[in-house]
């Protein structure tokens, strides 16, 4: 069984017309589609809202996100290149020495 949707203000409402060309019923579908969770980390949908996530370049909407995970993208400028140095910082101090050999990406993958 889904959670119910929380109406939303009016303010809400023209908020996400004005700033994403999406209306209630819009975030509702993407709510439903993602299965009521974060599109990257899988968190439950709360009655909190979940953040809206689109691209600062298209404009278009990518899914709908937790704070935490729309921050995460908000701090790396969207680059996939800044994100993937990230994730491979983590795994090479999580890896141990003997396995680090592994992570090494060929000379110029992260121009």
């Amino acid at each position: 069984m889904s959670p119910k949707f929380s109406p939303m203000s009016a303010r809400r409402r023209l908020a996400l017309k004005s700033n994403y060309n999406i209306t209630e019923d819009d975030y509702n579908t993407l709510l439903e589609t993602q299965q009521f969770r974060c599109k990257i980390c899988g968190k439950p949908w709360t009655f909190e809202q979940l953040c809206i996530d689109h691209s600062h370049v298209t404009g278009i909407v990518r899914g709908l996100l937790c704070g935490k995970c729309n921050s995460l993208l908000g701090f790396a400028d969207d680059s996939t290149a800044i994100l993937l140095k990230a994730f491979f910082y983590l795994k090479k101090s999580s890896t141990p020495p003997s396995d680090r050999s592994l992570l090494s990406l060929p000379p110029g993958a992260m121009s």
